[in-house]
């Protein structure tokens, strides 16, 4: 009777260990991936003036994006979760100063962030949720 015990928790803890990591697998398949990018120094010449203008915080045309509340980035942050550390994003509205030469533009306060900003996400993705960063 003794061994029966022993035998059925065994199983028991067996599959409970199987159930856990298959869960987080599962959650990291149905975790979001991104690119991130960077804010970088960038400079462009006025069409109708010539004059050279030169912005330090620019980031690509692509990882602008707006809605009804106006435009903003997705800044990419560190945070610690139940497995490590994790990376979320969040809504960041930028006011754009020029849109460059039609794959960057230019916004205040982009620079400000370490971490980077979220590019070419997998999927419409809100503030505060986990992604995966691709080459992670």
């Amino acid at each position: 009777m003794k061994k029966t015990v022993i035998a059925v928790c065994s199983l028991v803890l067996t599959v409970l260990a199987l159930c856990t990591v298959l869960s987080v697998q599962v959650e990291r398949l149905m975790t979001a991936e991104i690119n991130v990018v960077r804010a970088s120094k960038a400079g462009i010449r006025d069409a109708v003036t010539g004059e050279e203008r030169e912005y330090a915080d620019t980031l690509p045309q692509a990882a602008l994006l707006g809605d009804e509340g106006g435009d903003y980035v997705l800044a990419l942050e560190k945070t610690d979760g139940v497995w490590g550390e994790e990376h979320t994003v969040r809504r960041l509205p930028v006011t754009l100063i020029e849109a460059m030469d039609g794959n960057r533009f230019a916004s205040e306060a982009l620079a400000y962030h370490p971490n980077g900003f979220a590019l070419y996400p997998s999927h419409p993705l809100q503030d505060g949720e986990t992604v995966q960063v691709r080459g992670n």
